[in-house]
């Protein structure tokens, strides 16, 4: 029986970003309208450094899983 290859880390920790990436963006809307009176403000900061993420942990996955081959 062939034994599979494990995963490796770059693609685990693409995986931990890509999810997170929608986390960012919600805690980075709650916390920078805190002080302030509306919440346009912040919500294109908060939008590209969540797409930045998610796009950083797609490429990381990528990596990773033609790694595995």
């Amino acid at each position: 029986m062939e034994r599979e290859k494990p995963l490796p880390w770059v693609a685990f920790i693409g995986c931990v970003i890509t999810m997170a990436s929608l986390l960012v963006v919600f805690g980075m809307n709650l916390y920078l309208t805190r002080g302030s009176s509306g919440i346009y403000k912040s919500q294109l900061f908060a939008n590209l450094t969540g797409l930045f993420l998610l796009v950083l942990g797609i490429i990381l996955m990528g990596i990773g899983f033609k790694r595995a081959k």
